[in-house]
């Protein structure tokens, strides 16, 4: 078996490079690539049928191209990956921290005029189906999701 294309010799680095971590807070050894593919939140379908509580979020691409890969939000030790431009499900504590990620913007009301500064949410997030026991005032998000961003 070639590693990086035949570029590393097999044997003297290659039982180390796709070795699997120790994991000290499960105290058991992890595959890294095996555990990637199961952070994968949960693909949801057009009815919108989430597990009990849960809520149902798309995240939409970025402007930039360093934001076309999945979204990672981790609450307390739990980590899930949300793919863009999918309705995917989402948990409460997941769904607090994603729509908590905001970050400054400014705008030139006109020509000549100092910059106004605004917080915005951090990601392009629609929500479909909020989390039951969300401590996020529902209300101002929607009013949040319906403002016209004019650049």
């Amino acid at each position: 078996m070639a590693i990086a294309g035949g570029m590393i010799p097999t044997g003297e680095y290659g039982s180390t490079l796709n070795n699997p971590m120790y994991d000290s807070g499960r105290q058991k050894t992890v595959s890294v690539h095996h555990q990637f593919g199961q952070d994968l939140s949960q693909e949801v379908g057009k009815d919108l049928e989430v597990p009990e509580g849960w809520g149902c979020v798309v995240i939409g691409f970025g402007d930039d191209p360093s934001q076309m890969g999945p979204v990672t939000v981790t609450h307390n030790d739990w980590v899930l990956r949300f793919p863009r431009n999918s309705r995917r499900a989402i948990p409460p504590g997941h769904f607090d921290i994603l729509m908590n990620c905001v970050e400054r913007r400014y705008i030139q009301p006109s020509e000549g005029a100092a910059l106004t500064g605004y917080d915005a949410n951090r990601y392009n997030v629609q929500v479909l189906k909020f989390p039951k026991s969300s401590t996020l005032n529902q209300e101002q998000i929607q009013a949040d999701m319906e403002e016209v961003e004019v650049a």
